[in-house]
């Protein structure tokens, strides 16, 4: 299972499943908030997190990896 967090331009973020259109949940305060999220629909499954920010800066995390 693999999600994105998404930096909007208003400092909001959303998490979506990797390859969807839609938001699994949008507008968290922070990325913090939008990491646990994301943590928490991988579950105990084995999965990546991509983090795309506002400024272009990308970086993947493994989780149960």
């Amino acid at each position: 299972m693999n999600y994105i967090i998404i930096e909007k331009a208003d400092g909001k973020w959303d998490v979506r499943k990797k390859g969807s259109m839609t938001d699994s949940a949008s507008n968290l305060p922070s990325k913090q908030a939008a990491l646990a999220t994301a943590k928490g629909f991988i579950g105990s499954n084995q999965g990546h997190i991509w983090i795309k920010s506002w400024n272009g800066f990308e970086e993947v995390i493994s989780v149960n990896c």
